[in-house]
């Protein structure tokens, strides 16, 4: 019994702990998110303009074939 007792608690702390009770605001991770987003979004528009020059460069390419 007094076994399972400690078991009990033991598996109670790990619960605990690796829960997040926080109700503070970490900065830094906004921050670290924050820069990821704009990261994600500039890069997202970096390869939608490399598409569009990819299809101009196409386009260029069909016209210099058919004259």
């Amino acid at each position: 019994m007094v076994v399972a007792f400690f078991y009990c608690i033991f598996l109670f702390v790990i619960v605990y702990v690796r829960l997040d009770f926080s109700i503070s605001r970490d900065e830094a991770a906004e921050s670290k998110l924050k820069v990821a987003s704009y990261v994600e979004s500039a890069q997202s528009v970096l390869d939608r303009r490399s598409a569009l020059y990819q299809a101009y460069d196409d386009a260029v390419n069909k016209y210099k074939v058919s004259c």
